[in-house]
């Protein structure tokens, strides 16, 4: 049961980090100004999620 978590976690964390590119990509694209403070506290809340997300599954 530990490898699984250990997969979700990882699979969900592997996620969020092409998620935030492809934000930046399409901004980039349409020439939407890009508002890089946005991006950085949106990973800074993935971080911490994923902090807790670690901290709950026990891993």
């Amino acid at each position: 049961m530990a490898v699984i978590k250990k997969y979700f976690f990882y699979a969900f964390a592997l996620f969020s980090l092409p998620s935030i590119i492809y934000g930046m990509s399409y901004d980039f694209m349409t020439g939407v100004e890009i508002h890089y403070d946005f991006y950085g506290a949106g990973f800074v809340a993935w971080l911490v999620f994923f902090g807790i997300l670690k901290e709950i599954l026990g891993l």
